[in-house]
């Protein structure tokens, strides 16, 4: 899987766009990620939408998280998406103060459990959500 194959509604010529992926990339994009929080620039977080995605995007200081809009987001996730052993990140993930716009993504997760795979999102278009606020 690529990036060419999702719709991304952004220019990411000034950001940069990680998918941390399993334990032999995940490797890879620490040093990356290391070096470009120094730049001072907004890093995206690319990944799936679960319990263990987003807490790596807030706990690794991702600016914003690729998602399809909340509505399509919420037509295509399901309880089935999110691993039982990805619950216990539930009750971190929940300390994390957000912005607005991911307020009502991390209630879907949270309250009601659902996810979404990466390989769900493509074909939907896909925007920076901001994760702080």
């Amino acid at each position: 899987m690529t990036i060419e194959q999702f719709e991304i509604a952004l220019s990411l010529s000034h950001c940069l766009a990680i998918y941390r992926g399993d334990t032999l990339y995940s490797k890879g994009a620490k040093a990356l990620q290391a070096a470009w929080l120094a730049t001072k620039k907004p890093m995206i977080y690319f990944g799936d939408f679960d319990a263990k995605g987003v807490s790596i995007a807030m706990h690794e200081h991702y600016s914003s998280i690729l998602l399809p809009s909340f509505n399509l987001v919420e037509q295509h996730a399901t309880a089935a998406m999110l691993p039982d052993k990805q619950l216990p990140f539930i009750a971190k993930i929940q300390k994390y103060k957000v912005s607005s716009a991911f307020q009502p993504y991390l209630q879907l997760l949270c309250q009601q459990l659902k996810s979404l795979r990466q390989q769900r999102m493509q074909n939907l278009p896909l925007v920076a959500i901001f994760l702080r606020g």
